[in-house]
């Protein structure tokens, strides 16, 4: 069973690379997005276990490495970018743009989203990447809106 949690928690254990497992687990995500069918029901459904399925691991996962937020939990960047690009045009344009946003909000780590991580357990370390993906999610949204972008 801990092989189980730490290979979905860690990414397919992309968290354990040595350098930006963050990133890296952010790029799985975009691969398994552009493989997952492009249907709104499916994705909704998708996300809202994987969020679920990522809470768990998490908690989990940071029981068996012994620390908070483990940079090897991957899971929680994933399930982030997974709401960046919801309801979003599945283009190659506001892919890379949610990438970026993602990124630059996930590393910063504002003020509300870093005060999420203190929740106990696996919510604290998924929900600070939700935030995340939501922050960079409305600011697309507002571009795609306004047909900025």
């Amino acid at each position: 069973m801990n092989f189980l949690i730490k290979f979905f928690a860690t990414g397919f254990f992309v968290g354990y690379l040595p350098f930006a497992p963050g990133t890296a687990a952010t790029l799985l995500a975009l691969g398994i997005y552009l493989l997952l069918p492009k249907n709104l029901s499916f994705y909704l459904i998708f996300i809202f276990f994987s969020f679920f399925f990522g809470v768990y691991l998490a908690g989990k996962g940071e029981k068996l490495f012994g620390n908070k937020d483990d940079r090897r939990i991957v899971i929680d960047e994933m399930v982030g970018f997974f709401v960046a690009i919801l309801f979003l045009p599945a283009t190659a344009k506001f892919i890379f743009l949610a990438f970026l946003l993602f990124r630059f909000f996930d590393i910063l780590k504002f003020s509300l989203i870093r005060k999420l991580q203190s929740l106990p357990g696996g919510w604290g370390v998924i929900l600070d990447d939700l935030f995340a993906g939501l922050f960079t999610n409305l600011i697309l949204q507002f571009f795609r809106l306004t047909k900025i972008l």
